[in-house]
């Protein structure tokens, strides 16, 4: 298995997250039987996670524009009631 395999297999998302159980043992399992793969699946993990918090960060970002955008909305229309 690539290190893109990996990254687009859903359970993987869960085992990353550890979001659950059943994940974590599928892929604990797949450790047990691809134990040559223990450094490919470290890799892609760390990748996971620096993809997920990339993301996160971003969509805070977006989630304090959309506040700021309200809030001066808000302000405006008080200004003006």
């Amino acid at each position: 298995m690539t290190i893109e395999e990996m990254l687009l297999h859903e359970q993987f998302h869960k085992y990353c997250l550890e979001s659950d159980p059943a994940a974590m043992a599928y892929w604990q399992e797949y450790l047990l039987a691809n134990p040559k793969d223990k450094a490919l699946l470290e890799r892609a993990k760390l990748l996971y996670k620096e993809l997920y918090v990339g993301l996160a960060d971003l969509d805070l970002e977006e989630q304090k524009r959309i506040l700021s955008e309200k809030i001066q909305v808000t302000a405006k229309r008080r200004l003006f009631a």
